[in-house]
């Protein structure tokens, strides 16, 4: 999910794979929340990014944050 907006929804039992959507995203921070199973398949899960002028990597963990989503709040400068 990405802002509440469920932009990814494969609960099927299957081996490694890679699943992508492409969106939109306004400059700023974002809610991202990755949901997956592991169902006796070592499961993994990478989070990636790309753009016209960002070949497809690994988000840096310098990019990302943890968060109490009970008391979460995007009201703040990020400039």
């Amino acid at each position: 999910m990405i802002d509440g907006y469920t932009i990814i929804d494969n609960w099927t039992s299957h081996r490694s794979t890679e699943d992508s959507a492409v969106i939109s995203l306004d400059k700023g921070w974002h809610k991202i929340a990755i949901e997956y199973n592991d169902i006796g398949f070592d499961a993994t899960v990478k989070l990636l990014w790309s753009s016209p002028l960002i070949e497809k990597q690994v988000i840096a963990s310098d990019h990302l944050s943890f968060y109490d989503p009970n008391n979460f709040n995007l009201n703040f400068d990020i400039n």
